[in-house]
C-alpha cells in the first residue's frame, strides 16, 4: 500500500485505542454497566443505524466504551432493524402481487375495450 504516513498512522491509532478498548472489557474492567438512560439508547440507535447505513464492508460499530448493557442493547436495536424491514418487503410482496394481478386484469379489460372501440 502506498498511503500517506499520516493516515497510516490515524489508522493505527485508532486501531490501538480500539484494541485497548477491548482488552479492558475482557478483562472486565469496563463491567456490565447500568440500564441506558433515554439519551445514550438514541446514541447507541443513532450509531447502529449509522453502521447499517454505511456501505463500507470493513467499518466497525462505534459504541464508546463497551459494556454488556450496550452490547446487548446494540444487538436487540440491530434485531429491530432486522425485523423491521423483513415485515416492510413481505408487505411490499405481498401488495406487489395484489397489484400485480389488478394490473394483469387492467391489461385484458383495456384490450377488450380496444377491440370494442374498433369495432
Amino acid at each position: 500500500e502506498d498511503l500517506e504516513p499520516e493516515l497510516i498512522i490515524r489508522r493505527l491509532k485508532a486501531e490501538v485505542h480500539r484494541l485497548r478498548d477491548e482488552v479492558k472489557f475482557l478483562k472486565g474492567e469496563n463491567g456490565e454497566g447500568d440500564a441506558l438512560t433515554p439519551e445514550q439508547r438514541d446514541d447507541l440507535l443513532k450509531a447502529v443505524e449509522e453502521y447499517v447505513d454505511d456501505n463500507d464492508e470493513r467499518s466497525e460499530l462505534n459504541i464508546g466504551t463497551m459494556t454488556l448493557t450496550k452490547i446487548r442493547d446494540a444487538f436487540g436495536m440491530l434485531k429491530s432493524l432486522i425485523w423491521t424491514a423483513r415485515k416492510r418487503r413481505d408487505k411490499d410482496s405481498t401488495n406487489g402481487e395484489k397489484h400485480g394481478s389488478g394490473t394483469e386484469v387492467d391489461k385484458k379489460e383495456l384490450a377488450s375495450l380496444r377491440k370494442t372501440l374498433v369495432q
